[in-house]
């Protein structure tokens, strides 16, 4: 049987095709898409289709998808599109299609890993089948928690990236003064996030009274302008660029640690997203792991948790698959 495997997210559409045999599989093709240039999935999933011959037609599909699944249908938190899965089965003429959470997906795909997927940023002392967190910044804010069950890692997705921002610092109680004068609230996803990249930096400028928009003008997107800051900060071409994204990564570290906490994730607290895997030189220069591990009276407890980022960008579509395995589809 043919599987067709996506991870559809706001920045990018990831789909990949896969003969199932004897529980384990084969990836035959695989193809990225820029999600915003497309009106929906189906064209998206249609032209790739195309490219993979007739032959090879799948007849059952599995999606991992940027926002919560209820009742088999979900809203793409980033993307103005509308999902169902009984309609994508229509529409693509297919025997059955399935949706998860793009974090879930994240979680079953983990253990298709190996070591040469990760970056280390700490050791930690890792317990054996003990509770895992996913932490991931990208277009959006992404968690999962996965608990040992039967053999096997159980996910449980959530939508904890819309919880209230928590400011640390006499910084951050500005920080959250000045958004909430355009924000009716704040939570940490308008903040470690691509776009919240971008208000950081144009918290720092408006700090020191210049325009906001100083570095966006010339970009079509928050996407575009959260890279040209983070690599105007790697290349110490502008003190607010480097200033936003250490404040950024002071902020990710401690809402990592905040996670690592309310799940004790004694088996790993895991960073995902695309922000982390183009930045590594920032996530690990230091800001992020002090922010992790400073909370007292609980720092021997964090230090002692392993904390790697996943630098496959491919997890969640490898994650669609093992879900296709372990649904018997």
């Amino acid at each position: 049987m043919n599987i067709l495997a996506g991870d559809i997210g706001g920045t990018h559409t990831r789909l990949l095709l896969a003969k199932i045999e004897a529980n384990n599989f084969n990836i035959l093709q695989q193809q990225h898409y820029p999600s915003q240039q497309y009106d929906g999935l189906v064209p998206v999933v249609q032209q790739f289709l195309q490219t993979c011959g007739e032959q090879h037609k799948p007849q059952r599909a599995c999606f991992a998808v940027a926002g919560p699944v209820r009742d088999d249908k979900a809203n793409i938190t980033n993307l103005p599109w509308i999902l169902s899965a009984n309609a994508l089965s229509v529409a693509l003429d297919m025997e059955r299609v399935q949706l998860l959470n793009d974090f879930e997906g994240i979680g079953y795909g983990i253990s298709h890993l190996d070591e040469a997927d990760f970056v280390s940023l700490q050791a930690g002392k890792p317990e054996d089948q003990g509770t895992c967190a996913i932490l991931g910044a990208g277009t959006g804010l992404g968690q999962v928690m996965l608990t040992w069950c039967n053999n096997q890692y159980q996910v449980h997705s959530s939508e904890g990236g819309h919880v209230d921002f928590a400011a640390r610092t006499k910084q951050q109680i500005h920080l959250l003064q000045h958004l909430l004068q355009t924000q009716s609230r704040v939570s940490y996803e308008h903040l470690l996030s691509g776009q919240g990249l971008v208000r950081l930096y144009q918290y720092f400028n408006q700090s020191a009274g210049e325009p906001a928009e100083a570095v966006t003008t010339d970009f079509s997107d928050d996407s575009d302008a959260a890279a040209n800051i983070a690599q105007r900060a790697a290349k110490l071409q502008d003190p607010h660029a480097i200033a936003a994204l250490s404040l950024f990564m002071s902020i990710y570290g401690a809402r990592a640690g905040d996670l690592a906490l309310s799940y004790k994730a004694t088996g790993g607290l895991f960073i995902t997203g695309g922000i982390a895997q183009k930045n590594l030189a920032a996530i690990k220069a230091g800001e992020f792991m002090q922010s992790f591990v400073n909370k007292p009276p609980m720092t021997q407890l964090l230090q002692t948790i392993p904390v790697k980022v996943i630098i496959n960008p491919d997890v969640g579509m490898l994650g669609a698959l093992e879900y296709c395995l372990r649904n018997g589809t």
